[in-house]
């Protein structure tokens, strides 16, 4: 299951638990003012 658009650290790991096992998260990873790597590994579970 892929989830494209409003992903986030807020909301990672209640997708994961859904089942998503795919995620498309650009607005977070490319906006993320704390940078590219930090909004990435925010993400990881």
């Amino acid at each position: 299951i892929e989830v494209d658009g409003g992903v986030s650290n807020q909301n990672i790991e209640a997708l994961k638990e859904a089942g998503v096992n795919v995620v498309v998260a650009g607005s977070y990873v490319f906006g993320n003012k704390e940078g590219h790597k930090h909004a990435i590994d925010s993400l990881k579970v």
